[in-house]
């Protein structure tokens, strides 16, 4: 599995915090997926967060195709119909800056926006890659070869060199497989 962790039910902790990401710039979450889970899946989380109230969330949305994130507000569809979960690979980015605006884009391109307010309700909750962990968990079904995060929002450019890093990491297998169980 060239660079591929496949997830089973299980995650990754990352071992920061939603505010830790965020900082005073606003955060990037830039991911390289492939969704292989159904569209009747109640939640499949890209990112997700882990105590406090749980309201972080990357991914996809309730029994559709829609993409979307959480960031103390849920915005279910801020892409609705994703091509994301179509069983291929994509690159899926958000970029939130500090007063809220995100961004969301897929293979490069921007797909939608939303705002959200964050703050001290999800700041202290741990990012987990492939899970966020509210009711009996949403998991990631698929696979995904490579995660970046950082703390600031990105340019439309910076968005494009991402986008490529990504596609590039997994053309060459930067990392060895791994698989992500459920404990």
């Amino acid at each position: 599995s060239n660079g591929v962790t496949t997830f089973s039910g299980g995650h990754y902790s990352t071992g920061f915090t939603v505010g830790d990401l965020r900082g005073s710039k606003g955060y990037t979450v830039a991911a390289y997926v492939k969704y292989t889970g159904p569209v009747s899946r109640i939640y499949s989380a890209i990112v997700g967060g882990k105590g406090g109230p749980t309201e972080f969330f990357i991914g996809k949305g309730h029994n559709t195709n829609c993409l979307g994130a959480q960031d103390n507000e849920y915005r279910a569809c801020i892409q609705s119909d994703s091509n994301a979960f179509d069983g291929d690979y994509h690159s899926v980015i958000f970029s939130e800056d500090a007063n809220g605006d995100g961004k969301m884009y897929v293979d490069g391109v921007h797909v939608g926006s939303a705002m959200f307010s964050g703050g001290a309700g999800v700041d202290g909750e741990q990012v987990l890659i492939g899970e966020e962990v509210e009711g009996s968990g949403y998991t990631w079904q698929g696979e995904m070869t490579s995660v970046a995060f950082f703390n600031a929002a990105i340019d439309t450019d910076t968005i494009a060199d991402v986008h490529s890093a990504l596609v590039t990491d997994a053309d060459m297998g930067a990392s060895s497989g791994a698989e992500a169980n459920a404990p």
